[in-house]
């Protein structure tokens, strides 16, 4: 999926989330005061409750975008997977806006407009949710399949098949392969396993391209072949609009790897942590927000578990282990 396209889903899905959100507060509101439940105090405005909504709103984005609750696309993920992410990521965003509604001393607002809310916002969410990915299935039905040519060989030729399917979130593209320096068999029945058809190198390219009607080509080309690109690539570039360049670092997978871009250099860093700086503080103070509400929440059912633990089998009931982190490296 090209980038502005996949930067319109993205924006489809927040614009989503942050209605549901929206239309919870609202429905609690409206469900707690209007629906029969005692109101002997009296009906509070509902503009003091709307005028919370932009607050919710940015509680809710900010958690949800702190969870890495956006990066994710949720292709490959399945409704359930979704639906507990959501889940987690609403419990953030809800114990964030319980703590803000203690400072915001204007008025002191319905607790059970509060439970009713919690309840409310979660399945609203997954619903949406639901809802968009029945339109994207039905796009993608009626959607024809983009042509994809990988160029290229060896272990990274495999990493960019699996990137084509990231590519476009309507349908899986048709893939076509011209390997390049080439031998190795398994590569071969990898292709014909996965229904990626074999071509040759073509003599000409405004040829080929017009007859595929190819809208990508990604080049994995391993070290050995980078010669590749220096004859043709001039050539591919002026007949398809959209080409990617993956480079060959398989080899250095094993080790923490970060990208960044220098003065339109692209520069690879080996052992870069992403524990460091801001990112150790956040994650230090998320960790410490997160056990301490669970702490809260599960010490009764904790305690019980602990002295049936006790009783039943021998040992100290908490287990203890050395773990390896990052200053054991």
């Amino acid at each position: 999926m090209n980038s502005r396209r996949q930067s319109l889903l993205q924006l489809i899905r927040i614009a989503s989330d942050l209605s549901m959100v929206s239309l919870a507060w609202i429905g609690a509101y409206i469900f707690r005061f209007y629906a029969g439940i005692d109101t002997s105090k009296g009906i509070p405005p509902a503009e003091l409750y709307i005028k919370l909504v932009p607050f919710i709103l940015v509680i809710w984005f900010m958690a949800f975008s702190a969870g890495g609750f956006y990066r994710r696309t949720g292709k490959h993920r399945s409704a359930f997977t979704e639906a507990i992410d959501i889940m987690h990521s609403c419990t953030l965003a809800s114990c964030a806006f319980i703590a803000f509604t203690y400072f915001y001393e204007e008025y002191r607002y319905s607790r059970i407009t509060l439970v009713f809310f919690f309840l409310f916002h979660p399945p609203a969410i997954i619903f949406s949710r639901s809802l968009i990915r029945k339109a994207l299935r039905k796009f993608r039905s009626k959607a024809p399949a983009r042509s994809v040519v990988i160029i290229g060989g060896g272990e990274v030729f495999r990493q960019a098949t699996a990137l084509a399917d990231l590519t476009d979130v309507t349908t899986r593209p048709t893939l076509t392969a011209i390997l390049i320096d080439c031998e190795d068999p398994q590569i071969f029945e990898y292709c014909r396993n996965q229904n990626i058809r074999i071509s040759d190198v073509p003599k000409d390219w405004v040829e080929f391209f017009n007859k595929l009607q190819t809208q990508m080509v990604m080049i994995a080309l391993p070290h050995g072949s980078y010669s590749f690109l220096e004859k043709h690539l001039e050539k591919i570039v002026d007949q398809v609009p959209d080409v990617r360049i993956i480079p060959d670092l398989v080899r250095y997978t094993r080790f923490a790897t970060g990208m960044e871009v220098l003065r339109g250099v692209p520069v690879i860093s080996v052992h870069e942590s992403a524990l460091a700086g801001s990112g150790i503080i956040l994650k230090r103070c998320l960790d410490l927000f997160g056990a301490t509400v669970a702490l809260l929440l599960f010490a009764p059912l904790m305690s019980v578990v602990a002295v049936l633990v006790k009783f039943s089998s021998p040992g100290p009931v908490l287990y203890r282990q050395q773990r390896m982190g990052v200053e054991d490296r």
